[in-house]
């Protein structure tokens, strides 16, 4: 994905810019949030300008630390269950028995 593209610098800023805020609301500087998560001041530097996002291992430790769902962290995407299916194009019944010609 070219990291110039607007969709993807929309996206990560503004997921970065929650995290960022939430570590200001706190007075932590960089290092203080590093420390903190056990990782370098540089990975922290990569997570807020949006150049690398946090694996798995740290969204969960960031979300502790934070007491902040993932979501609100923009960690996530939040996700919108799927409209239901108002057409009957659906799979057929196949609980019920087939009826064959027995000749």
């Amino acid at each position: 994905m070219d990291i110039t593209s607007q969709s993807f610098f929309k996206e990560n800023c503004f997921s970065s810019l929650e995290r960022i805020h939430v570590r200001i609301e706190r007075n932590w500087q960089q290092q203080d949030l590093a420390d903190q998560l056990g990782t370098t001041i540089s990975t922290i530097q990569r997570w807020e300008r949006g150049t690398q996002q946090p694996g798995a291992y740290f969204r969960v430790k960031l979300c502790t630390l934070f007491e902040k769902r993932a979501q609100e962290l923009g960690l996530v995407e939040a996700f919108e269950s799927p409209p239901e299916s108002t057409t009957t194009d659906a799979a057929p019944d196949v609980s019920a028995p087939s009826q064959r010609n027995g000749y």
